[in-house]
């Protein structure tokens, strides 16, 4: 099955950062032998607000997996929770990362409505 996954805000102003986190997690997919179905999506927001950390930037990408939407969930959020505690260290620094999972037939769905 396919899934869209964004991630952003796995960074802080004292280390890590959202495309490391990615290339971690996409590791972990990899040995779940899912395959990537194109290249990440780097998406640069804001670099001029002052209170940016290191480059700004969330990212998406498309993966193909022979697991459940709850498996891949339950792996983005484990690995997600180890990262901000143990590399980042962002809930020390009031971070709050995020991911998204789509099915992507169901954004098909609704990308021509």
């Amino acid at each position: 099955m396919k899934f869209i996954v964004g991630v952003d805000d796995h960074d802080s102003t004292k280390a890590g950062c959202t495309t490391h986190f990615s290339s971690i997690l996409l590791e972990k997919l990899f040995l779940k032998n899912c395959k990537i179905s194109e290249l990440p999506k780097l998406v640069r927001l804001n670099p001029n607000i002052p209170w940016k950390t290191r480059g700004n930037a969330s990212i998406s990408f498309i993966v193909d997996c022979n697991i459940s939407l709850c498996e891949l969930e339950q792996l983005v959020s484990d690995t997600s929770e180890k990262y901000v505690k143990k590399i980042s260290m962002g809930y020390n620094l009031n971070r709050k990362p995020g991911y998204a999972i789509l099915e992507y037939d169901k954004y098909n769905l609704i990308k021509d409505k």
